[in-house]
């Protein structure tokens, strides 16, 4: 009868611990950089060539805690409205204490996958008459995988 009780017991007190160290560990990992704002600053064409522009992002990071922030990889992902730009990741990014980064970031638009009304407002750089939004990711590198913390911001 106690052996009965004790395996249940045993095991349902293994998988709180497991889950509070866990818990533990990822609050530590990430420590202030759960406290870093991101913030869509700008989006810009800064080039139009015969076959495709690249548009610009600025993004700023914003570290409100009294220690340094250290980012290992920062992935962002750009859309115009419903439509998928692209992807660009950055590495080694560092936010000082109560201090802001502003890091630009360019996407390729070749214009042969792109809609062709996006094309017209990229050519014409009326990037004010679109939505965009950008959603991403800051990661640490832990020696059990990357952890991090996402986001996804609008400009309006």
């Amino acid at each position: 009868m106690k052996k009965a009780f004790l395996v249940p017991l045993f095991i349902i007190l293994s998988l709180i611990g497991v889950g509070a160290g866990y818990f533990t560990l990822i609050h530590f990992v990430i420590g202030d950089l759960g406290d870093v704002r991101v913030n869509l600053v700008n989006v810009t064409v800064s080039r139009v060539e015969l076959d495709h522009a690249v548009i610009t992002v600025t993004i700023e990071l914003v570290n409100p805690a009294k220690r340094e922030v250290k980012i290992d990889v920062m992935s962002v992902s750009l859309y115009a409205g419903s439509y998928y730009i692209g992807d660009v990741k950055k590495k080694n990014v560092t936010v000082r204490p109560n201090g802001k980064v502003f890091i630009k970031l360019d996407f390729p638009v070749y214009y042969s996958s792109t809609d062709p009304e996006l094309i017209r407002v990229i050519v014409k750089n009326k990037t004010l008459d679109i939505k965009w939004r950008i959603s991403g990711k800051l990661g640490i590198n832990t020696s059990v995988g990357e952890i991090g913390k996402s986001f996804n911001i609008t400009l309006s």
